[in-house]
Protein backbone atom coordinates (compact mmCIF):
# COMPACT_ATOMS: atom_id res chain seq x y z
CA UNK A 1 0.00 0.00 0.00
CA UNK A 2 1.35 3.45 -0.87
CA UNK A 3 0.12 6.67 0.72
CA UNK A 4 1.02 10.00 -0.84
CA UNK A 5 0.96 13.36 0.84
CA UNK A 6 1.63 16.61 -1.01
CA UNK A 7 3.01 19.35 1.19
CA UNK A 8 2.90 23.06 0.45
CA UNK A 9 2.98 25.58 3.31
CA UNK A 10 1.32 25.86 6.71
CA UNK A 11 1.11 28.70 9.18
CA UNK A 12 0.84 26.59 12.32
CA UNK A 13 2.61 23.85 14.19
CA UNK A 14 1.00 20.56 13.26
CA UNK A 15 1.67 17.20 14.81
CA UNK A 16 0.80 14.11 12.87
CA UNK A 17 1.14 10.39 13.07
CA UNK A 18 0.20 7.78 10.57
CA UNK A 19 -0.92 4.79 12.58
CA UNK A 20 -1.79 1.44 11.13
CA UNK A 21 -4.22 0.58 13.91
CA UNK A 22 -3.95 -0.59 17.48
CA UNK A 23 -3.73 -4.23 16.44
CA UNK A 24 -0.45 -3.64 14.61
CA UNK A 25 1.45 -2.09 17.50
CA UNK A 26 2.95 1.33 18.18
CA UNK A 27 6.22 0.61 16.36
CA UNK A 28 4.38 0.57 13.03
CA UNK A 29 3.73 4.27 12.84
CA UNK A 30 5.35 7.38 11.47
CA UNK A 31 5.28 10.47 13.68
CA UNK A 32 6.26 13.93 12.56
CA UNK A 33 5.89 17.62 13.31
CA UNK A 34 5.13 20.20 10.65
CA UNK A 35 5.76 23.92 11.05
CA UNK A 36 5.71 26.92 8.74
CA UNK A 37 6.04 30.67 9.07
CA UNK A 38 8.47 30.36 11.94
CA UNK A 39 11.14 32.72 10.58
CA UNK A 40 11.77 35.17 13.40
CA UNK A 41 12.80 38.75 12.63
CA UNK A 42 15.26 40.25 10.13
CA UNK A 43 17.01 42.25 12.89
CA UNK A 44 18.65 41.24 16.14
CA UNK A 45 17.64 39.31 18.20
CA UNK A 46 16.34 37.51 15.05
CA UNK A 47 13.61 35.72 16.98
CA UNK A 48 10.21 36.41 18.50
CA UNK A 49 8.34 35.23 21.59
CA UNK A 50 5.98 33.31 19.29
CA UNK A 51 8.89 31.51 17.62
CA UNK A 52 10.45 30.62 20.98
CA UNK A 53 7.08 29.36 22.28
CA UNK A 54 6.53 27.33 19.11
CA UNK A 55 10.00 25.79 19.46
CA UNK A 56 9.33 24.98 23.11
CA UNK A 57 6.00 23.31 22.30
CA UNK A 58 7.61 21.36 19.47
CA UNK A 59 10.13 20.08 22.00
CA UNK A 60 7.31 19.06 24.33
CA UNK A 61 5.44 17.32 21.50
CA UNK A 62 8.57 15.48 20.35
CA UNK A 63 9.34 14.40 23.91
CA UNK A 64 5.77 13.27 24.61
CA UNK A 65 4.71 11.81 21.26
CA UNK A 66 8.01 11.20 19.52
CA UNK A 67 9.01 12.61 16.16
CA UNK A 68 10.71 10.77 13.34
CA UNK A 69 11.20 14.01 11.42
CA UNK A 70 10.05 17.62 11.09
CA UNK A 71 8.61 19.25 7.98
CA UNK A 72 9.58 22.91 7.70
CA UNK A 73 7.10 24.34 5.23
CA UNK A 74 8.51 27.72 4.33
CA UNK A 75 9.04 31.25 5.57
CA UNK A 76 12.02 30.00 7.50
CA UNK A 77 13.62 33.45 7.66
CA UNK A 78 11.50 36.61 7.78
CA UNK A 79 11.17 39.00 6.03
CA UNK A 80 13.67 38.71 3.22
CA UNK A 81 15.20 35.26 3.61
CA UNK A 82 18.93 34.98 4.18
CA UNK A 83 21.90 36.51 2.38
CA UNK A 84 24.39 33.65 2.11
CA UNK A 85 25.61 30.42 3.65
CA UNK A 86 27.36 32.27 6.49
CA UNK A 87 24.26 34.26 7.48
CA UNK A 88 24.00 34.23 11.28
CA UNK A 89 20.26 33.65 10.98
CA UNK A 90 20.90 29.92 10.56
CA UNK A 91 22.37 29.83 14.05
CA UNK A 92 20.27 32.50 15.77
CA UNK A 93 16.85 31.80 14.22
CA UNK A 94 17.10 28.03 13.79
CA UNK A 95 19.87 26.15 15.62
CA UNK A 96 19.75 28.13 18.88
CA UNK A 97 15.94 28.26 19.06
CA UNK A 98 14.88 24.74 18.07
CA UNK A 99 17.34 23.26 20.53
CA UNK A 100 15.26 21.17 22.94
CA UNK A 101 16.89 17.85 23.76
CA UNK A 102 14.03 16.03 22.02
CA UNK A 103 14.64 17.99 18.78
CA UNK A 104 18.44 17.81 18.59
CA UNK A 105 18.69 14.60 16.58
CA UNK A 106 15.46 14.90 14.59
CA UNK A 107 15.97 15.62 10.87
CA UNK A 108 14.21 18.64 9.35
CA UNK A 109 13.00 18.44 5.76
CA UNK A 110 12.76 21.98 4.46
CA UNK A 111 10.87 23.96 1.80
CA UNK A 112 11.18 27.66 0.96
CA UNK A 113 8.31 30.12 1.31
CA UNK A 114 7.72 33.47 -0.34
CA UNK A 115 9.81 35.32 2.27
CA UNK A 116 12.68 32.88 1.71
CA UNK A 117 12.50 33.54 -2.03
CA UNK A 118 13.10 37.23 -1.31
CA UNK A 119 16.57 36.13 -0.22
CA UNK A 120 19.02 33.40 -1.19
CA UNK A 121 17.26 30.03 -1.30
CA UNK A 122 20.31 28.32 -2.78
CA UNK A 123 22.16 29.17 0.45
CA UNK A 124 19.41 27.42 2.42
CA UNK A 125 19.85 24.40 0.16
CA UNK A 126 23.64 24.53 0.66
CA UNK A 127 23.16 24.72 4.45
CA UNK A 128 22.14 21.06 4.25
CA UNK A 129 25.89 20.32 4.00
CA UNK A 130 26.63 22.30 7.19
CA UNK A 131 23.87 21.13 9.54
CA UNK A 132 23.15 17.61 10.69
CA UNK A 133 19.42 18.44 11.01
CA UNK A 134 18.68 20.71 8.03
CA UNK A 135 17.76 18.74 4.89
CA UNK A 136 16.85 20.84 1.86
CA UNK A 137 18.18 18.99 -1.20
CA UNK A 138 16.25 20.86 -3.88
CA UNK A 139 13.18 22.98 -4.61
CA UNK A 140 11.20 19.80 -5.31
CA UNK A 141 11.86 16.43 -3.74
CA UNK A 142 10.15 13.42 -2.31
CA UNK A 143 10.51 11.62 0.97
CA UNK A 144 9.82 7.89 1.15
CA UNK A 145 9.30 6.01 4.39
CA UNK A 146 8.62 2.29 4.67
CA UNK A 147 6.93 1.34 7.90
CA UNK A 148 8.89 -1.46 9.51
CA UNK A 149 7.26 -4.87 9.36
CA UNK A 150 4.63 -3.77 6.81
CA UNK A 151 4.23 -3.35 3.10
CA UNK A 152 3.26 0.30 3.61
CA UNK A 153 5.29 3.06 2.00
CA UNK A 154 4.54 6.68 2.79
CA UNK A 155 5.63 9.20 0.16
CA UNK A 156 5.64 12.91 0.94
CA UNK A 157 6.10 15.26 -2.00
CA UNK A 158 7.87 18.48 -1.09
CA UNK A 159 6.77 21.13 -3.61
CA UNK A 160 7.92 24.72 -3.91
CA UNK A 161 4.63 26.43 -4.70
CA UNK A 162 6.35 29.79 -5.16
CA UNK A 163 8.19 28.42 -8.19
CA UNK A 164 5.03 26.66 -9.38
CA UNK A 165 2.58 29.53 -8.89
CA UNK A 166 4.63 32.69 -8.47
CA UNK A 167 5.48 34.82 -5.47
CA UNK A 168 2.36 36.49 -4.16
CA UNK A 169 4.31 39.05 -2.11
CA UNK A 170 1.52 38.98 0.44
CA UNK A 171 3.45 40.74 3.17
Amino acid sequence: MIRRIAVAGLAVLYTAALSLGADRGPSKSLGFLAVGDWGGLPVSPYTTPVERTTAHQMGVAAETLGADFILSLGDNFYFDGIKDLTDRRFQETFEDIFSAESLRDVPWFVLAGNHDHSGNVTAQIAYSNSSRRWNFPNYYYELNFTLEGTNVTVTILMLDTILLCGNSDDY
